[in-house]
């Protein structure tokens, strides 16, 4: 167990909280051993290299202050499969995607995402498939006649996608992601910021999700130069988890859709699937914020640290690696 302490170490202070894996996450034999199995994980060797990692970041070159719980460093070992040269690597780029896109982090006006949320354009389904995954709606017709602004739409889906990176089934087992276009117009690629979209597909090495399968139902024709982009960044095993289909029909060829909504034709109500997770989106909200503010990062250090090529430069196009 890891006991509360306090690294202060070239001005840097982190703060580690008293943790117990067992106690906290409650994971049930299923999941325990699909995380042995797929993540080569077992108790003594993630409670190790949390420890590995507050040492690493204890004396890490360019952040000053940082208050990071245990539980929050399990997301990177799990996204990297306890290969701690990818975790350290991660959480960089973590922290230079922050610096990058600083606006994308920005949750203190949470009330006009809260009615996004409302609308319902965002759904996590209330149950799990049979591989442990959770399964997440984006209605992009519901988030065009919203009349979100682009960088809304995206502060609300990491909002989201944070939620569910911090329950340890999803951590373990990723996430299908469905995008429902049917319908949508050309005015809704007018929001989109191609610069912004292509500065966060070039980060995304900082993900921390396991996606693993992404379906596409009526994708409009007029959008296809925008979906070469996106795909252009993945590499050929996120590719392969790309599904182009034309309607809900083609969605049961790739996927058991019992569990979503009856729209979908599954037995999970849309109202049920908005109520269920609002409250955990709220409370994400209060966590980014502190988890956020309490970054503290010296600029000139990290120039330096850039300049030895010790850290991965910003802007470069490397290959999507998720698993």
């Amino acid at each position: 167990m890891i006991s509360k302490s306090v690294f202060c170490l070239n001005s840097l202070k982190i703060v580690i909280k008293k943790f117990s894996s067992k106690k906290m996450e409650n994971l049930s034999d299923f999941f325990i051993q699909k995380a042995k199995t797929e993540l080569n994980e077992t108790e003594s060797r993630k409670e190790q290299s949390i420890k590995q990692f507050y040492e690493w970041l204890s004396k890490h070159p360019f952040i000053n202050k940082l208050d990071i719980e245990p539980f929050q460093v399990i997301t990177f070992l799990r996204a990297r499969k306890y290969n701690m040269d990818k975790v350290f690597e991660c959480f960089n780029n973590f922290v230079n995607f922050k610096r990058c896109v600083p606006q994308l982090y920005d949750f203190h006006s949470f009330k006009e995402l809260l009615d996004i949320y409302n609308k319902g354009p965002i759904l996590v389904m209330n149950d799990r498939d049979s591989d442990g995954r959770r399964i997440v709606l984006l209605r992009h017709k519901v988030l065009e006649d919203s009349k979100a602004s682009f960088i809304n739409i995206l502060k609300l889906s990491h909002l989201i996608g944070a939620s569910l990176i911090d329950e340890p089934e999803t951590q373990i087992c990723g996430l299908v992601m469905i995008h429902d276009f049917r319908n949508v117009t050309f005015n809704y690629t007018k929001i989109i910021d191609t610069n912004l979209l292509c500065k966060i597909l070039t980060m995304a090495d900082s993900n921390t999700i396991r996606i693993k399968q992404i379906n596409f139902i009526g994708f409009p024709s007029f959008a296809n130069s925008l979906f070469e982009l996106a795909k252009s960044f993945l590499n050929n095993k996120m590719k392969s988890r790309l599904n182009l289909l034309k309607n809900i029909e083609d969605l049961t060829k790739v996927m058991d859709v019992k569990n979503l909504p009856v729209e979908y034709g599954g037995t999970d109500n849309l109202n049920d699937c908005l109520k269920q997770r609002r409250k955990d989106v709220e409370n994400q909200a209060h966590i980014a914020i502190k988890f956020f503010d309490s970054f503290v990062i010296d600029e000139k250090k990290i120039k330096i640290y850039e300049n030895e090529k010790s850290f991965e430069a910003v802007g470069s196009f490397r290959k999507l690696e998720i698993d």
